[in-house]
């Protein structure tokens, strides 16, 4: 068996059946190919460029992707086959299968990511520690170091898009980041029997050599110790991290100087599979989002201050299950994770036809908007747009300028660095309070608007942090006197009165 390949001892018997498959079944192409003076590698070429059709039709024609996907596969197995009808197997051969093989996944993975079916960061991780481990197990064969058991998702990739393709379901967010989770204990392990390996196998008989001359000459061999080799690394990463990310590392650790009596309301119109997802203040009530996970579709529900339903309309575009919402000038405003623009709505419209009437939108700018709220700002109207993660920014935004540019680009009047884990933004006058979740509980900071982007910095800001009523709510509104949430697993409103230093 060729050195490069990426199979463990347990393995090679089912690939050898494998390979006798193949050549069952593709073997009746051999003569024609012979006949066409066609090489081996003409077809893993061939195999290769039907990845085109992939990038074309990923999101556009699903079915006409997995067919390109079934024929990268076919001729995958084609051409090993045809390479041993011709009794010309060879290292460079089974070098560029290896390559064109794992060049599928990373199309497929770039697909994913593209198209926000997975989260960036987590895709471009999953790709990285696939080629790491299969880059270790091709170097672990070649230099006949044991190797463990290796997980290949490669197929079941395949398959979560075909999946997709058929039924709309998308298992990406969750498998993808399982299975790099796999892969990094995997690699972990490669690492350590490559190093180990490498080490007995070319250094200890120089080392063994040098330390019996020095003993010869009256010297003593360097001693280290092993636990260093965690040590070290581990207090800079924790140094790093908390220098990097002071931000979120106090967000986590600190708590509430304000705890308000929550009282909670069911919202019994929601349709069974609906999950409140946003909340702003209209009028003499609130507008609640919920999120349809099975059809991906938005409604928007108009609730009394008795949270008697009023009235509801449907989004007709697919926003992001994380986003945010705040109302003015008579129009509602929804920030989308997903495609980064903040959507204007008109209500009135909207609720006498049922279905959302978009009037404009802007880009963002940012990777991750998950909230906003209109506040008077150096005398004027501006909107503050929040942002998850990434930068965990909350940027200051004329928004009238950027929905006439339809983008915030050259429309930011300012911004501060939030506490990272912004799940949403609101404002009563000049104040904003924005909603930090943690790993373990969700903290509300009331903030000096004027402070917080003087230095750019929310924690200049804070003038108070307020206890949520539960962990890992979702947006909040802010109204006469009274704060409200709303959360996506109770499916529950909570409302509680400011404190009057906070009205």
């Amino acid at each position: 068996m060729s050195f490069f390949n990426y199979f463990t001892d347990s393995e090679r018997g089912a690939v050898n059946d494998a390979a006798n498959l193949k050549n069952r079944v593709f073997g009746s192409f051999g003569p024609a190919l012979a006949r066409l003076h066609v090489h081996p590698d003409a077809i893993s070429y061939a195999g290769l460029a039907m990845l085109t059709g992939v990038v074309i039709w990923f999101m556009a024609h699903p079915f006409r992707t997995v067919f390109m996907l079934v024929l990268y596969v076919a001729v995958d197995g084609l051409d090993g086959a045809y390479a041993r009808y011709l009794n010309r197997p060879s290292q460079s051969g089974a070098f560029t299968d290896i390559v064109v093989d794992q060049l599928g996944m990373v199309v497929m993975a770039l697909g994913f990511i593209q198209y926000r079916m997975v989260d960036g960061q987590i895709g471009a991780y999953y790709i990285m520690i696939y080629l790491i481990m299969i880059t270790f197990s091709v170097i672990q064969n070649a230099q006949g170091i044991p190797m463990q058991y290796i997980f290949r998702s490669k197929y079941i990739l395949y398959g979560i898009y075909a999946l997709w393709a058929f039924t709309r379901i998308n298992l990406a967010p969750v498998l993808i980041p399982l299975f790099s989770i796999i892969m990094t204990v995997s690699v972990a392990q490669s690492f350590l029997r490559l190093k180990t390996g490498i080490y007995w196998k070319y250094d200890f008989p120089v080392h063994q050599a040098r330390d019996q001359e020095l003993r010869a000459h009256g010297g003593s061999p360097a001693r280290f110790w092993p636990s260093l080799n965690v040590i070290i690394p581990g207090m800079v990463v924790l140094l790093l991290a908390f220098i990097g990310a002071y931000t979120q590392v106090i967000s986590m650790a600190e708590r509430a100087n304000v705890r308000p009596q929550w009282k909670e309301s069911p919202l019994p119109f929601l349709e069974v599979k609906e999950r409140p997802r946003a909340l702003t203040a209209w009028k003499d009530g609130w507008l609640v989002t919920a999120y349809n996970p099975l059809n991906r579709f938005t409604r928007v529900y108009y609730l009394d201050r008795g949270l008697a339903l009023r009235g509801r309309f449907r989004v007709p575009w697919a926003l992001h299950r994380d986003h945010g919402a705040c109302a003015g000038d008579g129009r509602l405003y929804i920030a989308d994770r997903f495609s980064r623009y903040v959507f204007e709505i008109d209500v009135d419209e909207s609720l006498k036809s049922g279905i959302a009437a978009l009037d404009q939108s802007f880009d963002t700018t940012l990777n991750a908007p998950v909230g906003c709220a209109i506040v008077e700002s150096g005398g004027k109207r501006a909107m503050l747009v929040s942002e998850y993660m990434n930068l965990h920014q909350t940027i200051l935004v004329d928004y009238k300028k950027a929905f006439e540019s339809g983008t915030a680009q050259g429309a930011i009047m300012g911004w501060y660095r939030n506490g990272g884990f912004s799940r949403g933004i609101a404002s009563d006058g000049h104040a904003a309070f924005e909603m930090n979740s943690s790993l373990w509980r969700d903290l509300i900071y009331a903030i000096d608007l004027d402070s917080a982007l003087d230095d750019n910095y929310i924690r200049t800001g804070i003038t108070a942090k307020i206890a949520a009523p539960r962990w890992n709510c979702r947006d909040l509104a802010v109204s006469n006197g009274v704060i409200a949430l709303v959360d996506g697993e109770t499916r529950k409103l909570y409302l509680s009165d400011l404190p009057p230093s906070l009205q």
